[in-house]
């Protein structure tokens, strides 16, 4: 990037021979991957927040077929239009259900995952011993279904062990 004045600057996109000259308020810091080469879990811990780091963030993400990622205690999911086996196993399933039933489930030692809001939930309310929620939201294709039907699954399979 070389600027031009205080208010444009020449931008190289990387892997391009193309030059765009821009102004200076549509032009934002990048975050460093190097140390989240599977992008950022939480979204939270990103450095440089903007838009366009945030959707650079989902894309790697779902190029990994990382569907899931945090935003604080809330979950974003991209559907990915075809199941991914190994997010849906019996043994992810059994991963976030033991940490529940041993009473060591905490959220930031498990990767995001609608199991995680589950446990999470289900853990809250044995601790508060209060009524919760899961609220599942979204565009018509989202995929809210299909995780709603994930969650009930972490739920109900969970309730015959927990009482």
């Amino acid at each position: 990037m070389n600027v031009i004045d205080d208010e444009t600057a020449n931008v190289k996109y990387e892997g391009s021979n193309n030059v765009m000259t821009m102004k200076g308020d549509k032009i934002f810091p990048l975050n460093n991957y190097k140390d989240h080469p599977d992008g950022f879990d939480d979204m939270v811990e990103i450095e440089n927040l903007s838009e366009a780091e945030l959707l650079y963030n989902v894309q790697m993400r779902f190029g990994l077929k990382q569907i899931y990622t945090y935003v604080g205690p809330t979950l974003i999911v991209i559907n990915p239009f075809m199941r991914i086996e190994k997010l849906l196993s019996e043994e992810m399933l059994d991963r976030f259900q033991s940490a529940v039933l041993e009473n060591r489930f905490e959220s930031k030692d498990h990767i995001p995952h609608v199991y995680a809001i589950a446990s999470a939930t289900m853990t809250r309310m044995f601790e508060e011993k209060k009524n919760q929620a899961i609220v599942i939201s979204g565009e018509s294709g989202a995929g809210k279904t299909e995780n709603t039907k994930h969650a009930m699954k972490f739920l109900t399979s969970l309730g015959s062990e927990t009482f």
